[in-house]
């Protein structure tokens, strides 16, 4: 019996043939499926968790300065304002690797005499990640995009 280095010649091919038909096509694909699914649930675990790590607070500043318009439409029996504001805020704490996109409002809300409250935008705005100049908003003396209007005509004793 031919010997190579303190092994068997015979059982030398029995070990061969166990190690080829352990490494056979359906054994590697399954080995770098399951691998494939380890790194995405690692991933997608380090993605959820960034999440709550990172600071994501801002403090908008918002000044009501006037009215520009106000009136009363008598073919739809409704009052409609537009007002001026200032706006401040710092949205740069709120852009980080996942976020692509922050969609920004301006809403005001008031009540009227029987207790009934309106909530409405008048102003919004998309700021997108690529374009950091408008990361930082400072509005002055800006006019409102949607102007208020109000059914229960009540807008006058606001």
């Amino acid at each position: 019996v031919y010997k190579r280095q303190g092994i068997n010649a015979e059982y030398m091919g029995i070990i061969e043939i166990q190690m080829a038909s352990t490494y056979s096509l359906s054994s590697r694909l399954n080995n770098i499926c399951f691998f494939g699914l380890i790194v995405l649930g690692v991933m997608s675990a380090g993605n959820f968790l960034t999440g709550y790590i990172s600071p994501k607070e801002v403090h908008p500043k918002f000044t009501l300065k006037g009215f520009k318009h106000f009136g009363y439409e008598r073919y739809v029996k409704v009052e409609d304002a537009r007002i001026i504001f200032d706006f401040e805020a710092d949205l740069r704490k709120l852009f980080d690797w996942n976020t692509h996109l922050i969609f920004v409002w301006v809403s005001v809300e008031y009540s009227h005499a029987d207790s009934n409250v309106s909530q409405m935008t008048i102003w919004d705005k998309r700021i997108l990640h690529s374009e950091p100049r408008d990361h930082i908003i400072n509005l002055v003396g800006e006019e409102a995009e949607y102007s208020i209007t109000d059914i229960y005509l009540s807008l006058i004793h606001i």
